[in-house]
């Protein structure tokens, strides 16, 4: 019998990569040798790591940090923005410190069998690098230890092979930039998936700086994470791993923590400090008996919560042999890869290499190296064999020293504070120095007898108009006309006994040149050394049309309206996430031009909506803000792209003005805001919905109505009814003049199916149906539930041309009135087009009675998100409608959206692109 059939029999072949033994024919006989080879490789290895953990130990122990060191280090940390990702792990007690001369370098270490091993790049400036790097070699020559560097970045390794060692790759860290990071991508799909599926489970997430966590809550999820950690036999660390949850001097840490629906912890996800702007994973563990996909999803909700957090870069998981995998899945790969990655598998038994590099894929990180450096080549297996038990991989028969805790002393946490404290007030030395000199020039403007602040600057237009009036062919000439304008510096171009200014204003912007013959030798120089880019100007000259055809004023007069005292580019906007532009909507309006163009289409939008109505006789009506007990509690909604916590006010409005159809009013309407974003500046558009009734009519009969002003609003914003949509080929005109089709929700099912679904189809077949279609359904999911899923993943998504969706099932409407043909539909229609909802209309459910048994049916499933003093307000319309409601139809029409369509812009997003 053939040995590996004696292996295969026994359970010993755990995968493919081990069938080699099936290319030999070795006899049974040969066993003997086989185990003789595996007792002496097992014998030498055991002398070898006997010999270096007993009789390595030098009797030098160096010295530990103490609380001087590590406050130190801190300051090095929080004073170089470009430190290394693993940086803050230095402040680990268990590690030794020596710094360079000049007391602006570090490196931290620890010393085992022999080895003064030292993590990742020296602490501190590179420039210093070197000082602390001669003053670690010369410690450990002069004390019989053998150097070696482990996890170092490129930089640092650098560093390192010019002070004598040698380097070789030791993997790569998984790096998120958070503002290129988009889950829809084709890469991040299993990412997306996994997220989704517990976000649709009720699972919550939770991100937070530790020291915005209660003492208990904190207490309750180290335990946690503790027992998790010690079933999972996770290793405590080294060089990326800090092992000290819960210590207030580390209350810059985050934490992501991922509930369950009966809000019991699942998964903690630990995070330190990298630099100002940063996080480095510290642990992530989870509860095993849990949902599978909880990795996934709190590293989803920890990048949607980094521009809270003002995060911009988050380091993940460290893959050892990631180039190994990389190169034996591409196609092509050669002999040596495959045996390569079928010995890195069986490395994976006893060590997560390949299953972390799977998982680190799904985020489609940037890789960064990191090396691992080293004297001589012979030192290589020593120095392996002591990293991997430095980092808990195996175990160390001497004690690791460490030193006392000090992170609850209360003059420690302190110290730390101000140091924090320092580092946010100055945030970086450059800007500091920019605002320093801005300051300075206000203070000489004021000294020369200037008035900084203007009580006010009379200007005859604004930028667009007096582009406007410049049709002159390009010339260079003035055109005599003289004009008053105001705007911001956003360029400045300093060409010697010339200069030229780019001024803006919300609607446009301007060229301003300025010369020496027309402002005078003195107003020039001032102008020069007063005006920085961010000022706010007037000027008044004649305007002409450069040779470039660049309309432009040129500046016989100039005054500063408002100094800017913070340093200004144009492009700011890239160092905010979506969410920061929002809650700093000033920098987004400033910077980048298409924000305010869409602030003042919407405005137009909105004022042709306006117009429309009033045409067609709706008068419009304001509703309270606050109605009920409780209706302006904070409720846990969102919006398309954001997660905020919201305060939900629509429902409130609506039930006003249900009331007010009740009490006579045929037609009103009213513009309103969904929900108000809580922290936020500025209520966006896309929150902005226009919401209508019209009484004496059904549902159907306000489908023109929205038809109009639809087309109203395109000839607004492009002149005429067509919308503007970006191919592959550019960008095309998409006409939506005349009507649109009008179409049941069960025909363009059948036809996406193409297999007719009538409404008395059996479960089964529908169920069959979608399956064959590749619909994916939720479990246990109802027929009508089936029918939505195949309407939304076939349907709606690729609706291009306005499109009228109705009869929807009465089941997942049921406060719709239900039609007379046919009871399981409800009286409800949505406008579609390019795969977005626009507007929804429905007739309502007029009968008290049936609406009561409704509300009392849906009251515990709590289908609206209502608390209690929401409820009182569903007990006052009760009462309402029971004085009779006249057949009345309703729509909501989303502004934002509207917006979104017309111009193929994401209104949210436009702000950063």
């Amino acid at each position: 019998m053939p040995y590996h059939n004696i292996a295969v029999s026994v359970h010993k072949v755990p995968n493919q990569g081990l069938r080699m033994w099936e290319e030999h024919d070795v006899q049974v006989k040969y066993i003997w040798v086989y185990a003789l080879l595996t007792t002496a490789i097992i014998s030498l290895v055991a002398g070898y790591v006997t010999l270096v953990s007993f009789t390595a130990a030098p009797k030098y122990k160096g010295r530990l940090l103490t609380a001087e060191d590590e406050l130190r280090i801190r300051e090095l940390l929080w004073q170089n923005e470009e430190q290394d990702s693993l940086g803050y792990f230095a402040t680990r007690r268990d590690k030794k410190v020596v710094f360079a001369p000049d007391n602006k370098a570090a490196i931290t270490y620890r010393i085992l069998g022999g080895v003064s091993l030292a993590s990742a790049d020296p602490i501190g400036p590179e420039k210093s690098w070197p000082g602390a790097i001669r003053e670690w070699m010369t410690e450990a020559a002069s004390n019989g230890l053998i150097p070696a560097v482990l996890a170092a970045s490129e930089k640092g390794a650098r560093c390192y092979v010019r002070h004598g060692l040698k380097a070789i790759e030791l993997g790569d860290e998984a790096v998120i930039d958070v503002h290129e990071f988009s889950k829809s991508t084709r890469r991040r799909a299993p990412l997306r998936k996994a997220a989704s599926k517990l976000q649709n489970l009720g699972f919550k997430g939770r991100v937070r700086r530790q020291k915005n966590i209660p003492k208990d809550e904190l207490l309750q999820i180290g335990l946690r994470a503790a027992q998790w950690r010690e079933s999972e036999g996770e290793r405590c660390g080294f060089s990326m791993a800090l092992s000290r949850l819960g210590e207030p001097a580390d209350e810059n840490c985050v934490l992501v923590t991922a509930l369950d629906p009966e809000d019991t912890i699942q998964g903690v996800l630990s995070l330190v400090p990298w630099g100002r702007h940063g996080l480095s994973l510290d642990f992530m563990c989870t509860n095993r008996n849990s949902q599978s996909g909880l990795c996934e999803f709190m590293i989803s909700e920890l990048v949607a919560a980094s521009p809270r957090l003002a995060v911009s870069k988050i380091s993940l998981n460290f893959v050892q042999f990631r180039y190994v995998f990389e190169q034996a899945d591409s196609l092509g790969a050669g002999f040596f890869f495959w045996g390569y990655r079928a010995l890195v598998r069986l490395l994976s038994r006893v060590v997560q290499l390949e299953s972390l590099y799977r998982f680190t894929m799904k985020c489609d990180p940037q890789w960064q190296p990191k090396y691992s450096c080293y004297p001589r080549v012979s030192q290589i297996p020593r120095i392996t064999w002591l990293s991997l038990t430095a980092e808990g991989y195996f175990p160390y028969w001497r004690k690791v020293p460490i030193q006392e805790c000090r992170g609850h002393t209360e003059a420690f946490i302190n110290a730390v504070r101000r140091i924090n404290a320092s580092t946010v007030s100055e945030n970086s030395t450059q800007s500091s120095r920019i605002d320093t000199l801005r300051h300075a020039k206000l203070a000489q403007y004021k000294v020369a007898g200037k008035d900084p602040l203007i009580a006010s600057f009379s200007t005859d237009s604004d930028l667009m108009a007096a582009r406007g009036e410049v049709d002159e062919p390009p010339s260079n000439t003035l055109s005599g006309k003289c004009r008053s304008l105001a705007g911001r510096v956003m360029a400045k171009r300093d060409m010697g006994r010339l200069c030229f200014l780019t001024l803006s204003d919300f609607g446009d912007n301007i060229q301003a040149i300025l010369n020496v013959e027309k402002l005078g030798l003195n107003s020039f120089r001032d102008m020069i050394r007063q005006i920085d880019v961010g000022d706010m100007i007037g000027v008044r000259g004649e305007l002409l049309k450069s040779r470039r055809g660049e309309v432009s004023i040129m500046v016989s007069e100039w005054v500063l309206t408002a100094k800017c005292l913070h340093a200004f580019s144009r492009k700011q906007e890239e160092a905010f996430g979506r969410e920061s532009l929002a809650q700093n909507s000033f920098i987004s309006l400033i910077s980048c031009p298409k924000s305010r163009k869409m602030i003042l289409l919407r405005s137009r939008v909105k004022s042709a909506l306006y117009r429309c109505l009033l045409e067609h006789g709706f008068l419009e009506i304001e509703t309270p803000l606050v109605l009920g007990q409780k209706a302006s509690e904070w409720q846990s909604t969102a919006p398309h792209s954001l997660a905020w916590p919201m305060c939900d006010t629509y429902r409130a409005n609506v039930l006003y003005m249900k009331s007010l159809c009740i009490a006579g009013a045929n037609r009103i309407f009213q513009f309103s805001s969904s929900s108000c974003i809580k922290g936020a500046q500025i209520l966006d558009g896309e929150s902005t919905i226009l919401e209508a009734y019209h009484v004496h009519t059904d549902y159907l009969g306000l489908v023109d109505l929205v038809r109009q002003l639809v087309q109203q609003a395109a000839r607004t914003v492009h002149g005429g009814e067509f919308v503007k949509r970006r191919f592959n080929n550019g960008v095309v005109e998409v006409d939506i003049s005349g009507r649109w089709q009008v179409l049941s929700v069960y025909t363009a099912v059948a036809l996406a199916l193409q297999s007719p679904i009538p409404i008395d189809t059996a479960y089964e077949e529908l169920l069959r149906e979608c399956q064959c279609s590749g619909v994916k359904t939720p479990p246990k999911a109802s027929k009508d539930q089936l029918v939505m899923c195949a309407f939304e993943q076939l349907v709606r998504t690729k609706t291009e041309h306005p499109i009228f969706y109705t009869d929807y099932p009465l089941s997942l409407s049921p406060f719709t009135r239900p039609q007379q043909k046919d009871s399981r539909l409800g009286e409800r229609w949505s406008l579609i087009a390019f795969g977005v909802e626009i507007a929804t209309g429905w007739g309502e459910l007029a009968d008290p009675i049936e609406y009561r048994r409704q509300t009392i049916m849906k009251s515990g499933e709590n289908e609206f998100g209502l608390n209690s003093g929401n409820m009182e307000l569903k007990d006052e319309y009760l009462e309402a409608l029971e004085y009779g409601m006249a057949p009345t139809a309703g729509l909501k029409l989303g502004v934002g959206d509207l917006l979104a369509m017309l111009t193929d812009c994401k209104t949210l997003s436009s702000r950063s692109e």
